[in-house]
């Protein structure tokens, strides 16, 4: 049975009761009839109804923060002149009817999807109308222990950043993007600990300090874009070791040099030239005009030829390449009144020099021997010069830059900073 006929019957079972129990002394009315009841039940409602309407349109879904990371409240406000409000949620049928109120709240978890639906009723507790309200909640990042990243990151879907006591982020060479509305930093007491180890930013390990290739040669850049921070963030920007420069082997194989080429300048000296004279004497046992052929006779015979010099030293290697630089940091921050700031720097250590190549050029050719004389033995060329040693060593490469460092306004407190390394 509908709500109007329900009032109808009760309207007209009042009439008959007044009718039957009390003295009319009045001048005759007009009988009610159902339909005038009827119509000014619906001349009520209609005029109700676009006022409602347009508040129902007024009804607003907001989300307000809570103390605790990751907590917010779920708040839906709506016109005074809506009176009776039923309001239910998609996952949760359960009806709860409010009565001259102006709001709903509801504690909600950051990133809960939420659905309500509201029905609002008229003072005749008729269902006038019906809206859905859709939001999601804020989301917080929080971090409490140690993160690592594996590639470029940007944080920019959350609400607020909390970094907790013990809390960081290790970036090993990537970037880093925060955009949010709100930076909340707790820092660690410090004592006697390295930087690297209480830092909420770390952008490398320091073993990436000795071991080559660990890392990007222009550091990481770190974005913080944020409209309040408080705090005392602590950033330590390290760069890592540069690579390791060609070794002379290397350098032989990619531009084709030749080890066996000999250099002129090298060659042992010549031997002496021998010396030898004829002797002219008459003929034994001749007559007549007969002559005797001269016979040579050696003085000093030719000397053989000095040996070779020593080739040249071999290929060096290549200087080390430069470390890389410390990374960059860049602040936004509109309302920084009560944050600050430290940043630890250190560059990349450079590169090993690249080793000599294992051996030598060819050592130069022997002397040639002294010019043979009549009569006298023959000499032999020097021996072959001893080829020359390895190549040197190439020098270690130079140290990393350090990135830039832009604050606009934040209070940047920049300490240079040399990690001990154990080898």
């Amino acid at each position: 049975m509908s709500r109007i006929i329900q009032v109808l019957m009760i309207s007209q079972i009042a009439l008959a009761a007044g009718c039957a129990f009390k003295e009319d002394t009045g001048p005759e009315k007009p009988e009610m009839k159902p339909s005038d009841v009827i119509e000014a039940l619906e001349k009520g409602r209609e005029e109700q109804a676009g006022e409602l309407a347009a508040a129902v349109r007024d009804m607003r879904l907001t989300f307000e923060e809570d103390s605790l990371p990751d907590q917010y409240v779920a708040r839906i406000t709506w016109p005074s002149n809506l009176k009776r409000v039923s309001l239910s949620k998609k996952d949760d049928p359960r009806e709860r009817v409010l009565t001259n109120e102006t709001e709903y709240s509801e504690s909600v978890k950051g990133g809960a999807t939420l659905s309500y639906i509201i029905k609002v009723q008229d003072s005749y507790g008729m269902s006038l109308a019906s809206r859905e309200l859709d939001g999601v909640a804020p989301k917080d990042r929080v971090i409490t222990g140690r993160e690592s990243l594996t590639d470029d990151d940007k944080w920019t879907n959350y609400n607020r950043i909390f970094f907790f006591k013990g809390g960081q982020i290790l970036l090993n060479g990537f970037n880093l993007s925060i955009r949010a509305k709100k930076l909340y930093v707790f820092a660690d007491e410090i004592g006697d600990k390295v930087p690297n180890s209480y830092a909420h930013i770390l952008t490398n390990e320091p073993s990436a300090l000795m071991k080559e290739g660990s890392g990007r040669s222009e550091g990481s850049k770190i974005n913080i874009d944020v409209e309040q921070a408080e705090g005392h963030l602590y950033v330590h920007l390290m760069g890592t070791k540069g690579d390791s420069g060609r070794s002379g082997d290397q350098k032989i194989k990619d531009e084709k040099i030749s080890l066996e080429i000999r250099d002129p300048k090298k060659q042992g000296a010549p031997g002496r030239p021998g010396k030898s004279r004829v002797r002219a004497s008459p003929c034994a046992g001749t007559m007549g005009d007969v002559s005797c052929e001269p016979l040579p006779m050696c003085e000093s015979n030719p000397t053989n030829g000095e040996p070779g010099l020593r080739g040249e030293q071999g290929v060096a290697g290549d200087t080390g390449k430069k470390g890389s630089d410390t990374g960059s940091i860049y602040f936004n921050v509109k309302e920084h009144r009560d944050f600050k700031v430290t940043v630890f720097l250190t560059p990349g250590r450079g590169g090993k020099g690249g080793e000599g190549s294992s051996t030598g050029y060819v050592g130069g050719l022997g002397g040639d021997p002294g010019a043979p004389a009549s009569g006298c033995k023959e000499a032999a060329a020097g021996a072959e010069g001893p080829r020359g040693g390895k190549g040197p060593d190439g020098l270690e490469g130079p140290e990393g830059d350090v990135g830039e460092m832009r604050g606009n306004g934040v209070n940047l407190i920049l300490v240079p900073y040399k990690v001990s390394l154990k080898k």
